[in-house]
């Protein structure tokens, strides 16, 4: 939330501190962005271990994209499901218009040590916000055993079950 409030561009690139992208990312993604009117945008990302190398099939190599489409919020949280086989949507890590985000005021739950990614965007699309996604993996998502993603402990669920009744709370009565 500090670099959202002093972030000056039009777009905010999302990048944890043991992941890289590709040099071409943020121009391709903000060229996508512009073309469909975006407010997010996703792409796929390739898991790599903590030397840089890739490791298997990219995270969304099983849904089989081969272009770009708009995704909305029955889309992305049935992709949150924890299902066998199937990618979870809430690791991708977004750009983000930054005009739409002051106007809806979203900014991320600092209450969260997990699943901050998948709850901005959840109140993005809520808020009637359109996202896309590219199937190119331009984001380098470090994989390890130490990774916070990797485990849940109790206080962790209940951040985010506390986290889920505020986006209810805020967008509920306008959902389907």
């Amino acid at each position: 939330n500090a670099g959202l409030a002093v972030a000056k561009g039009r777009w905010i690139a999302i990048l944890d501190a043991d992941d890289t992208m590709t040099p071409d990312r943020r121009t391709r993604m903000i060229g996508l962005a512009e073309a469909e009117r975006a407010d997010a945008v996703f792409d796929d990302f390739q898991p790599v271990d903590s030397t840089g190398r890739p490791g298997g099939q990219t995270h969304l190599a099983p849904l089989g994209l081969t272009a770009p489409c708009r995704w909305d919020l029955e889309t992305f949280l049935a992709g949150c499901q924890a299902e066998s086989g199937r990618p979870s949507l809430g690791y991708l890590k977004p750009i983000l218009r930054r005009d739409f985000l002051i106007r809806q005021k979203l900014h991320y739950d600092e209450s969260l040590r997990n699943g901050e990614d998948f709850h901005l965007i959840a109140a993005l699309l809520a808020a009637g916000g359109a996202l896309w996604v590219s199937p190119e993996a331009g984001y380098q998502y470090t994989t390890g055993s130490g990774s916070i993603s990797a485990r849940l402990a109790p206080d962790h669920a209940r951040a985010l079950g506390h986290a889920d009744a505020v986006i209810l709370e805020r967008y509920g009565d306008d959902l389907s």
